[in-house]
């Protein structure tokens, strides 16, 4: 391309450098066809006092020979700046090009690094819930549940999918309440029950010490503020409506229809209508009511997401259908 653009600029110089050219070669005299004296008007009267005076030609030729070099000299200037730029553009086209190799191997690395931490986040959450065979993809409907939700209330998609992948950490703190108490079938003392509590500020400090960062700060917000209720009488720390944040509302609902609509230990699974009257009771006490509104109407979508991530059947354990207020934890 640069080689047919320099064919292209001599081309178009090559008029001028004759005329340079011709311009350069030795006067002829007048009797040959030289340049003869001119004048520069014909003679007569007039007031111009130039009007008479007439150009020596050889005086004429010097000047238009020092025009000549001046022009032929700008001319090769012309090609060789034309040369320089070509270079210095076949130099800059090169480290355009290492650039845009560089900024390729940082997009799969970053990439890379995203499902690293995402394959990280889902392994870590699911490790806990393993300890309840019941709910091996308790975290992956929740995380999905819980981005759908984000997206729908107006997130971007890359925020949806952070606050998802940080929902699937929500129960990291699991990792403290003893086998003994997370597998009880049935209910729990008041003892039991405060143990399980824990399992929000333990998850939060465990998160809090992962070197802070987007996802485990809001991984950590979430592991704390997730059984708060609207109302203020959820736990550990009785926050109610807007003083809990966003992410813990959407996460509190996807839990706990998972939990309601899940074969656990302690409890059969609850069928769909019962699952939704109760979310209808419990709007504007344990849920946001525009939460609970924007789950219902998009009830199928929900069913959807839950039926991608089914869990091992388990076996019934007879145990009769708790509420709620009666679970020892969602």
């Amino acid at each position: 391309m640069i080689a047919e653009s320099e064919k292209s600029l001599h081309t178009s110089l090559l008029p001028a450098l004759l005329v340079a050219f011709v311009l350069l070669l030795p006067p002829l005299p007048a009797s040959a066809g030289g340049l003869a004296p001119l004048r520069l008007l014909p003679e007569g009267k007039g007031e111009n006092p130039f009007a008479q005076e007439s150009i020596d030609g050889k005086k004429l030729e010097r000047g238009l020979k020092v025009i000549g070099i001046g022009v032929a000299g700008g001319l090769f200037w012309i090609v060789s700046l034309r040369r320089r730029v070509a270079v210095r553009t076949r130099q800059l086209r090169s480290q355009l090009e290492r650039v845009r190799q560089a900024e390729g191997e940082i997009a799969r690395l970053h990439a890379e690094l995203v499902r690293t931490r995402s394959e990280i986040a889902f392994t870590l959450g699911e490790v806990i819930e393993s300890r309840s065979h019941e709910t091996a993809h308790h975290v992956r409907r929740v995380a999905a549940m819980t981005e759908f939700l984000a997206l729908e209330e107006g997130c971007s998609a890359e925020k949806a999918g952070l606050v998802g992948l940080a929902s699937a950490l929500h129960d990291v703190g699991k990792i403290a309440v003893p086998d003994a108490i997370l597998n009880k079938p049935g209910r729990l003392t008041a003892e039991e029950f405060d143990v399980v509590r824990t399992h929000t500020t333990m998850g939060h400090r465990i998160l809090s010490a992962c070197g802070g960062g987007s996802l485990f700060d809001l991984a950590a917000s979430i592991a704390l503020e997730h059984h708060e209720k609207w109302d203020g009488s959820g736990y550990p720390q009785g926050l109610a409506g807007e003083a809990i944040s966003p992410e813990a509302r959407l996460v509190a609902i996807a839990d706990v229809f998972d939990a309601l609509a899940g074969r656990r230990v302690y409890k059969a699974p609850w069928p769909l209508d019962r699952i939704v009257h109760e979310l209808i009771a419990e709007r504007g006490r344990h849920f946001e009511p525009a939460v609970v509104d924007l789950f219902l109407q998009n009830l199928e979508k929900i069913l959807s997401i839950c039926r991608a991530f089914p869990d091992g059947s388990v076996k019934d354990t007879g145990e009769e259908h708790l509420s709620p207020s009666e679970e020892r934890t969602a």
